[in-house]
Protein backbone atom coordinates (compact mmCIF):
# COMPACT_ATOMS: atom_id res chain seq x y z
CA UNK A 1 0.00 0.00 0.00
CA UNK A 2 2.74 2.49 0.95
CA UNK A 3 4.67 1.52 -2.17
CA UNK A 4 1.86 2.80 -4.44
CA UNK A 5 1.33 6.10 -2.59
CA UNK A 6 4.07 7.95 -4.46
CA UNK A 7 2.79 6.83 -7.84
CA UNK A 8 -0.77 7.85 -6.93
CA UNK A 9 0.44 11.29 -5.85
CA UNK A 10 2.13 11.81 -9.22
CA UNK A 11 -1.03 10.76 -11.08
CA UNK A 12 -3.42 12.89 -8.99
CA UNK A 13 -1.29 16.01 -9.41
CA UNK A 14 -1.80 15.86 -13.18
CA UNK A 15 -5.53 16.43 -12.67
CA UNK A 16 -6.43 20.17 -12.69
CA UNK A 17 -9.80 19.47 -11.05
CA UNK A 18 -8.05 17.77 -8.13
CA UNK A 19 -5.65 20.72 -7.75
CA UNK A 20 -8.55 23.17 -7.81
CA UNK A 21 -10.32 21.11 -5.12
CA UNK A 22 -7.19 21.16 -2.90
CA UNK A 23 -6.76 24.92 -3.43
CA UNK A 24 -10.35 25.71 -2.53
CA UNK A 25 -10.32 23.36 0.46
CA UNK A 26 -7.16 24.98 1.82
CA UNK A 27 -8.76 28.39 1.32
CA UNK A 28 -11.64 27.55 3.62
CA UNK A 29 -9.23 27.97 6.54
CA UNK A 30 -8.69 31.64 5.60
CA UNK A 31 -10.95 34.61 6.26
CA UNK A 32 -13.16 35.31 3.23
CA UNK A 33 -11.32 38.54 2.30
CA UNK A 34 -7.96 36.70 2.15
CA UNK A 35 -9.02 33.94 -0.23
CA UNK A 36 -7.65 33.90 -3.76
CA UNK A 37 -9.69 32.65 -6.70
CA UNK A 38 -8.24 29.34 -7.82
CA UNK A 39 -7.91 30.09 -11.52
CA UNK A 40 -6.10 27.65 -13.76
CA UNK A 41 -3.41 25.24 -12.70
CA UNK A 42 -0.76 23.74 -14.89
CA UNK A 43 1.28 20.74 -13.84
CA UNK A 44 4.60 20.07 -15.50
CA UNK A 45 6.17 16.65 -14.88
CA UNK A 46 9.97 16.31 -14.82
CA UNK A 47 12.19 13.31 -14.31
CA UNK A 48 15.26 14.11 -12.22
CA UNK A 49 16.81 10.67 -12.54
CA UNK A 50 15.63 7.06 -12.95
CA UNK A 51 13.99 7.02 -9.50
CA UNK A 52 13.11 10.67 -8.77
CA UNK A 53 10.19 12.54 -10.33
CA UNK A 54 8.88 16.04 -9.67
CA UNK A 55 5.57 17.57 -10.62
CA UNK A 56 5.85 21.34 -10.73
CA UNK A 57 2.51 23.06 -10.21
CA UNK A 58 2.09 26.60 -11.52
CA UNK A 59 -0.16 28.29 -8.99
CA UNK A 60 -2.45 31.30 -9.47
CA UNK A 61 -0.43 34.53 -9.32
CA UNK A 62 0.51 35.36 -5.72
CA UNK A 63 -0.90 38.54 -4.23
CA UNK A 64 0.85 38.79 -0.86
CA UNK A 65 3.99 37.27 0.63
CA UNK A 66 4.56 34.39 1.36
CA UNK A 67 2.12 33.06 -1.25
CA UNK A 68 3.79 30.70 -3.71
CA UNK A 69 4.32 31.00 -7.46
CA UNK A 70 5.20 27.31 -7.83
CA UNK A 71 4.87 24.17 -5.78
CA UNK A 72 6.90 21.07 -6.47
CA UNK A 73 6.03 17.59 -5.28
CA UNK A 74 8.97 15.21 -5.49
CA UNK A 75 8.55 11.47 -5.34
CA UNK A 76 11.41 8.99 -5.11
CA UNK A 77 10.14 5.62 -6.32
CA UNK A 78 12.00 2.93 -4.42
CA UNK A 79 12.96 -0.48 -5.78
CA UNK A 80 10.41 -3.19 -4.87
CA UNK A 81 13.01 -4.91 -2.66
CA UNK A 82 13.32 -1.74 -0.56
CA UNK A 83 10.64 -2.08 2.12
CA UNK A 84 10.86 1.55 3.26
CA UNK A 85 8.36 2.66 0.59
CA UNK A 86 8.36 5.67 -1.68
CA UNK A 87 9.55 9.04 -0.38
CA UNK A 88 7.91 12.39 -1.12
CA UNK A 89 9.03 15.98 -0.52
CA UNK A 90 7.35 19.35 -1.01
CA UNK A 91 9.01 22.56 -2.28
CA UNK A 92 7.71 26.06 -2.99
CA UNK A 93 8.91 29.26 -4.61
CA UNK A 94 7.42 31.99 -2.43
CA UNK A 95 6.89 35.67 -3.00
CA UNK A 96 8.92 37.77 -0.58
CA UNK A 97 9.40 41.39 0.35
CA UNK A 98 12.45 43.49 -0.41
CA UNK A 99 12.99 45.24 2.91
CA UNK A 100 14.72 48.22 1.26
CA UNK A 101 11.51 49.37 -0.44
CA UNK A 102 8.84 47.06 1.09
CA UNK A 103 7.78 45.80 -2.34
CA UNK A 104 6.96 42.13 -2.90
CA UNK A 105 9.57 41.65 -5.60
CA UNK A 106 11.75 38.80 -4.37
CA UNK A 107 11.26 35.05 -4.42
CA UNK A 108 12.46 32.49 -1.89
CA UNK A 109 13.08 28.79 -2.51
CA UNK A 110 11.65 26.71 0.36
CA UNK A 111 10.87 23.17 1.48
CA UNK A 112 8.17 22.12 3.90
CA UNK A 113 8.66 18.99 5.98
CA UNK A 114 6.62 17.46 8.77
CA UNK A 115 8.68 19.38 11.31
CA UNK A 116 9.88 22.58 9.69
CA UNK A 117 9.79 25.12 6.89
CA UNK A 118 13.27 25.36 5.35
CA UNK A 119 14.17 28.55 3.54
CA UNK A 120 17.06 28.06 1.11
CA UNK A 121 17.20 31.80 0.51
CA UNK A 122 16.36 34.24 -2.21
CA UNK A 123 16.43 32.74 -5.69
CA UNK A 124 15.80 34.43 -8.99
CA UNK A 125 13.76 31.61 -10.55
CA UNK A 126 11.70 32.72 -13.52
CA UNK A 127 10.22 29.49 -14.94
CA UNK A 128 8.91 26.07 -13.99
CA UNK A 129 11.98 24.53 -15.60
CA UNK A 130 14.33 26.61 -13.44
CA UNK A 131 12.30 25.65 -10.37
CA UNK A 132 12.60 21.94 -11.26
CA UNK A 133 16.38 22.36 -11.67
CA UNK A 134 16.63 24.04 -8.24
CA UNK A 135 14.73 21.12 -6.72
CA UNK A 136 17.04 18.65 -8.49
CA UNK A 137 20.09 20.36 -6.94
CA UNK A 138 18.65 19.64 -3.47
CA UNK A 139 17.27 16.13 -3.92
CA UNK A 140 19.97 14.73 -6.22
CA UNK A 141 23.13 16.79 -5.72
Amino acid sequence: MVRQAGRRILDELKNPAFLKFLWERAGTKLPEDQRTVSGDFRTLPYRINKDIFVNVIELPPPVNPPEALYAGVVVRIRHPADTSGDESRYFTLELGVDITDASPSMTFFCESTENEHKNFGERSIRSAEEFARAIAEVVDP
